[in-house]
């Protein structure tokens, strides 16, 4: 029987602060709670050590949001990273995602299938990404990874975050070179994804600024680590955005086939949905080649020196306890202080965290570790 821990990153916020705002590039003023999807992972990722036990650790990702996290997901996940002799180091869910609105079914994955998809797929083709067949859902948040993997890359703080793992990981570096092979990579397919849509309860021009968001996270951390590659690959951002226009179009084709239902929840047209996103990438890829100016390239390079780390990146784990020396240690004591042990010692907690065969996560701030 596991033991599991709950932490809140919100109440350890002033904790965090104190020990990692120069790496977060927080203010000394900045109060309230910290917020980013990729600080949350990175910092309780830092919850697994324990000074008793030297081996190796594995940890998993659920989205929070999901309505259906069956206990077996997290098995699925798993099981390929620390079955023996496995040569898998990260594995990544794929899902056919829909919501609920009313009494109504609608398609989920938006931004995965009018960005995701045909960035990533578009990546392969030009052999920028370490893998020959496609990524079925790259922006799932529900991944397994070796810890020691996670702590040895950047970690986007915010919606970036599954893109920006994927391409650490699997992107072809500066050197020609990649992190992991084919073989230390696994999709795993979990079926049928109900979450919880972010758009609920939104008016459509705020659904639609919500996409576009999210989008420009994703593109900014894609180009942030593969933009000097995109240049060689594609010599001018029309030739760019000529094959983005026409993997986007394949994509979203595919998935409104993929699905018995042809409504996208929040009411967004596929048209609207289309022309938003290439909006995001298309201004954000012009940006990207007119960085070859001289004025910019200099002012880039100054920028690099005294700030190696874009702003809306972590630096490694590793660095950090480097860094850090024996403040890190007292930094995991602190945060340590954080989590409350909620199962097997408190029965009744039971039926809050496992309803049948589901875990209820009850926010994206929230940790749960086994």
């Amino acid at each position: 029987m596991p033991e599991i821990y709950h932490f809140n990153l919100t109440g350890a916020s002033e904790t965090i602060r104190k020990y990692l705002g120069i790496y977060l590039k927080t203010s000394k003023k900045e109060k309230g709670p910290l917020l980013g999807k990729g600080i949350n992972m990175a910092v309780s990722s830092l919850l697994s050590l324990d000074p008793s036990e030297d081996k190796k650790t594995v940890l998993i990702y659920m989205d929070a949001e999901n309505k259906q996290v069956s206990y077996k997901d997290p098995l699925l996940l798993g099981s390929p990273l620390v079955c023996e002799n496995s040569p898998a180091l990260f594995t990544k869910a794929a899902f056919k995602r829909y919501h609920m609105e009313g009494e109504r079914r609608k398609l989920g994955g938006r931004v995965n299938a009018s960005l995701g998809v045909p960035l990533t797929g578009m990546f392969i083709y030009k052999k920028l990404i370490n893998l020959n067949y496609p990524l079925l859902y790259p922006l799932s948040g529900e991944i397994g990874i070796d810890r020691d993997l996670l702590w040895s890359i950047e970690t986007a703080k915010k919606y970036g975050i599954e893109m920006s793992t994927l391409l650490h990981l699997l992107g072809i570096n500066k050197k020609g070179e990649t992190k992991l092979s084919e073989e230390n990579f696994l999709q795993v397919y979990l079926g049928i994804n109900m979450d919880q849509p972010l758009a609920e309860g939104k008016s459509k021009r705020e659904i639609v600024s919500g996409v576009r968001k999210m989008s420009e996270d994703i593109v900014l951390s894609a180009f942030h680590i593969m933009g000097d590659r995109i240049k060689e690959r594609w010599k001018s951002p029309d030739e760019f955005m000529n094959m983005f226009r026409d993997f986007q179009e394949d994509s979203i084709e595919r998935w409104m086939e993929s699905h018995d239902n042809k409504h996208i929840t929040g009411g967004i047209e596929v048209e609207d949905l289309k022309r938003n996103v290439y909006e995001v990438v298309e201004e954000h890829t012009n940006n990207l080649y007119n960085e070859r100016g001289v004025i910019k390239k200099t002012y880039n390079k100054i920028k690099r020196l005294f700030n190696p780390y874009d702003e809306d990146s972590l630096p490694p784990i590793k660095s950090i306890k480097d860094d850090m020396g024996n403040k890190f240690d007292e930094f995991i004591e602190r945060l340590t202080e954080s989590i409350e042990k909620i199962y097997p010692d408190d029965i009744n907690y039971k039926e809050k965290i496992m309803e049948g065969n589901h875990y209820l996560l009850s926010s994206p701030a929230d940790t749960f570790r086994l």
